[in-house]
């Protein structure tokens, strides 16, 4: 398990280290007294080649560069410097005695953060290598804070993955304990066979969950291989539909597959891809809200659409929803842990496909999406809500390539 970062070490320390880079000693000498005077740390170079070489082994927080150099002028310096992310975030001054626009326009093309020509006014010169110097500290604390966060972030999903993996084992055993009470006398008794198959149920769900944190911790490590094998999309949605059983009476979503749609899958993955997707539809849909489950196909992708007539999505949380523990503030919403689309999303992108959302959404009429209605829908005097009297909705959709694998086909 990763360290918990220290607080205190998001804060590093200063150098106050220039580098001074000019072919004229006289000038790079009294260039350097002046910084020194005022408390700076001076490395000096004659030329680009040495300057790079002080530059990899000592790493200034400032960088006072001729533009008019030997061989390697200031600007290729520059350049180089920018091109590479170790080195960009230094902060580079540029020196010269040129009045040649083009010359000037030069340096500042390669990425120089100023400009001081020469001669040189010693208080502007102050106020611009501090100036720099505060800009480079700041860089270097929001670095700093960035990475603080990442492992942080590792250190919650080291605890998470290590917690599920032991709620697994102990959730396996009740689940295998519930099924044989459901087939033992006790389960033909209806009040108690009805809460049996709630716990049943129940304990599914728990063990989904569990096996979609563990997924997620596998797929963003390229760690969770895919079992692929040919699929008609419409028997991937029809078990999608059973897995989730009677969690809302008398509210299937209405499945609209007009044709059969073959694509390379892993069954289990995209089966509770669009179990996710469903259930969400069925948390936000309000009352007898109408779902639609919509598969087609457009060129070389098949898309899976669900949409429903619940109050749909701000346009700044379409991107932010997919992922991990983001959850969209709303009044309908049932306690989730906010990973369901972060699931979708890396399930959907590992087999080569995307996922998004539109939202509001217009209702999809009961034929179906055509090829040219893909994110909008097909209006019609067939469609199945009444935006008057529902929300705006919202459509999920993902779409994964046409085609099939050597194997056999299940369809």
């Amino acid at each position: 398990m990763p360290a918990i970062p220290d607080p205190q070490s998001a804060i590093p320390a200063p150098t106050n280290r220039v580098l001074v880079v000019d072919d004229e000693p006289d000038f790079r000498h009294l260039l350097a007294e002046s910084l020194q005077a005022q408390g700076y740390q001076i490395i000096e170079a004659e030329d680009g080649e040495q300057a790079l070489r002080e530059i990899a082994s000592q790493r200034p927080d400032v960088i006072l560069l001729d533009l008019m150099l030997p061989q390697m002028d200031g600007a290729e310096v520059c350049r180089r410097l920018k091109a590479d992310p170790a080195t960009a975030p230094i902060p580079v001054l540029i020196i010269t005695a040129a009045t040649d626009r083009v010359d000037r326009l030069n340096g500042i093309a390669a990425g120089a953060n100023d400009l001081l020509g020469k001669p040189l006014d010693p208080a502007d010169l102050m106020l611009r290598v501090r100036n720099a110097l505060q800009a480079k500290r700041l860089h270097d604390r929001l670095q700093r804070s960035y990475e603080q966060l990442q492992q942080l972030e590792q250190l919650r999903d080291s605890v998470l993955h290590m917690v599920v993996h032991d709620i697994n084992g102990p959730l396996s055993a009740v689940l295998a304990a519930l099924e044989m009470l459901r087939e033992s006398p006790v389960a033909g008794d209806p009040v108690a066979g009805k809460r049996l198959q709630t716990a049943w149920r129940s304990v599914g769900m728990l063990k989904d969950m569990v096996a979609q944190l563990l997924d997620i911790n596998r797929l963003e490590a390229g760690q969770r291989p895919l079992h692929k094998t040919n699929w008609d999309l419409a028997k991937v949605a029809l078990a999608a539909l059973d897995s989730l059983g009677a969690l809302e009476e008398g509210r299937r979503p209405l499945l609209v597959a007009p044709e059969s749609v073959l694509v390379a899958c892993d069954f289990d993955v995209i089966r509770r891809v669009i179990a996710n997707l469903v259930g969400n539809a069925l948390k936000f849909a309000p009352g007898e809200g109408q779902i639609s489950l919509a598969i087609t196909r457009a060129g070389q992708m098949a898309r899976v659409a669900v949409t429903d007539a619940g109050p749909g999505i701000p346009p700044e949380y379409h991107q932010r929803i997919f992922e991990k523990f983001r959850q969209v503030p709303s009044p309908c919403r049932r306690p989730g842990m906010g990973l369901g689309l972060a699931f979708c999303k890396l399930a959907v992108e590992a087999h080569g496909g995307r996922i998004g959302v539109i939202s509001p959404a217009r209702p999809v009429a009961e034929g179906g999406l055509g090829t040219a209605d893909w994110g909008a829908g097909a209006a019609g005097d067939s469609a199945m809500r009444d935006p008057q009297s529902e929300g705006p909705g919202s459509t999920f959709w993902f779409e994964l390539p046409v085609g099939a694998e050597a194997g056999p086909k299940s369809r």
